[in-house]
């Protein structure tokens, strides 16, 4: 499966108060104008699944863009039993995400992490 979004937009800010009047980078480049994503899972014998999905984000005025590519592997040794294994951002370092004009950023690096669920 796979999805692209588009973000396209302009601010009109010529009613605003020349005081009141936004000083930070142009609203309009804060968020990524382009996302794309494709993921795809597979069924395989023995109660196996595999889960693999990869996105781009293009830059924004406080972010670079990056691609990421998430994985998990998961085992159901029962009907209610579900072990995993996830990854996630596996193939770049730490970086900057959701970056907005107060100045609250955060940092994305790669993790691995285990699950073990029983639904009931």
């Amino acid at each position: 499966m796979g999805s692209y979004s588009l973000l396209k937009f302009d601010v009109d800010d010529s009613a605003v108060p020349v005081g009141d009047t936004y000083l930070g980078p142009a609203l309009n480049t804060l968020d990524p104008q382009s996302e794309f994503s494709l993921r795809s899972s597979f069924d395989l014998p023995n109660n196996i699944d595999i889960d693999l999905g990869g996105r781009f984000v293009e830059k924004t005025a406080a972010v670079n863009g990056y691609f990421a590519v998430d994985s998990r592997i998961a085992w159901r040794p029962a009907k209610n039993w579900e072990v995993s294994l996830v990854g996630q951002n596996l193939l770049a370092g730490q970086r900057l995400e959701n970056s907005n004009f107060y100045g609250n950023t955060t940092y994305v690096g790669p993790e691995v992490y285990g699950k073990v669920a029983f639904k009931f």
